[in-house]
Order: C-alpha cells, then sequence, then structure tokens
C-alpha cells in the first residue's frame, strides 16, 4: 500500500539533521518526485539521477551505519575499497566520516560512473574512482542494465552492455 505524500514528507524531515536541503527533499517527497542532490551540513553535495534512490542510500549508509564505521572506526590513514560504487555515497562517507586516506571506488555503469566522478571532484575528497567491474577473471563481460537504478546484474533481463572485468589485482595496477 503506497504512503500518502504527507507521510513520506514527515518521514524525510526526520533525517534533517545532517541535511541542509531538507526543505527541497520534503517538498520532492510531498509531490512524488525524487531527490536529486543532497547537500550535508559537513559540506558535501551528492548528486544522484532522479532514479537513484537518493533518501535510501543516505538513511542505509549516513543514518543507520549499516557498514558500522562509527560502531568499529577504521584505523587513521586506512585504504577502503568500493566495488559496486554506484554514485560513491559509500565511497563519500569513508573518506569524509571514517577519514580514509584513500578510497578506491570501482563502478562499471557509465552513468553511475559519471556522478561517482562528478561526487568526487565536487567534494575533493580523496576518492579515486575506477571505470571496471572487479570480478575472479580479467575478461570483458556482458552485463545487464536493470529496469530500476543500480539494479544491474550478469544474469540477464534488462538492456546488455559490454564491460571491462578485471581482478582486484588486475586492477590494482591501474592505481
Amino acid at each position: 500500500m503506497p504512503q500518502r505524500p504527507l507521510v513520506l514528507a514527515v518521514k524525510s524531515v526526520r533525517y534533517a539533521r545532517q541535511i541542509t536541503n531538507w526543505r527541497s527533499i520534503a517538498a520532492a517527497a510531498w509531490r512524488g518526485q525524487d531527490v536529486t542532490c543532497l547537500q550535508l551540513r559537513n559540506g558535501l553535495v551528492i548528486e544522484g539521477s532522479p532514479r537513484s534512490q537518493m533518501i535510501q542510500l543516505y538513511k542505509e549508509i549516513w543514518w543507520r551505519d549499516v557498514y558500522r564505521l562509527r560502531a568499529e572506526p577504521l584505523r587513521a590513514g586506512a585504504t577502503v575499497i568500493d566495488i559496486g560504487a554506484s554514485i560513491g555515497m559509500f565511497s563519500l562517507y569513508a573518506a569524509a566520516y571514517a577519514r580514509a586516506a584513500v578510497v578506491l571506488a570501482f563502478e562499471p555503469f557509465p552513468e553511475s560512473f559519471d556522478l561517482l566522478s562528478r561526487n568526487s571532484w565536487r567534494n575533493s575528497l580523496n576518492v579515486r574512482p575506477f571505470q571496471i567491474a572487479v570480478a575472479g577473471t580479467h575478461a570483458p563481460r556482458q552485463m545487464y542494465v536493470g529496469p530500476c537504478y543500480g539494479w544491474n546484474t550478469l544474469w540477464g533481463g534488462g538492456e546488455p552492455m559490454g564491460i571491462d572485468r578485471r581482478r582486484l589485482l588486475d586492477a590494482s595496477g591501474h592505481l
């Protein structure tokens, strides 16, 4: 059962403590529109596509800390590897909040990689984006763009796309 716009708007405001553009997010929720930009109180600006599920990613990574970086902080100067980085939400979190020395962010899909690159550049954090897929073997591979943003797969069900696939050790030669 779909939630009413007012309920969604109120829920959006709950996460406003770290977000400076919470009013526009609440307005988008009220109108049933997608959020394409988050402006955080720490100065970060995170851009996404209309289908990138920005609020869900933000709540999962920054609010709920599902990767447990607040509960189990990284050592200072740690290197973080983000495989399937999408728009860079976790990469930015690891670089900004967890103070990783460097985040190596791998994302093979062009639209996601473009947003990852822009978000990394815009926020001047040490996130290094790479447009390759990390896998167990080095070879080109067909992947499929799923029906929703970020639901891309190796097993069909969407638009086919050729990608560059490398083992992590092979990819590290490009760093």
